[in-house]
């Protein structure tokens, strides 16, 4: 038995179903991203966008991921991406995302 059929079996009926949405709303299945209840993590389904080879991911309720959450979830994306090339300031609009470094660097206290 491979690990994913283990998961299969272990997984609640929200999860096992995400794959399908993910296809049938035109992304690209990744896998399943299992959260901690014990410190409020969510379960998600990662997916890429096709067009833009972004990883996005959907929180996985009780209620099963939908193929309109996936598509418009990808729709959101795309639409970043192309205010982005408009501007033409990709650095400074993608920077408010992006962790800064010396952030990163520094110890924590």
């Amino acid at each position: 038995m491979s690990g994913r059929d283990n998961f299969a079996e272990a997984a609640p009926p929200a999860l096992r179903l995400a794959e399908g949405a993910v296809l049938d709303g035109g992304g690209e299945y990744v896998g399943i991203q299992r959260g901690s209840r014990h410190k409020g993590i969510p379960d998600m389904v990662l997916f890429n966008d096709p067009m833009t080879r972004t990883t996005l991911a959907l929180v996985v309720s009780a209620t099963p991921v939908t193929a309109q959450q996936v598509r418009a979830k990808i729709a959101h994306s795309r639409f970043v991406f192309a205010r982005v090339r408009r501007k033409g300031d990709d650095r400074r609009y993608l920077a408010r995302f992006a962790p800064r470094q010396d952030r990163l660097s520094r110890p924590a206290h």
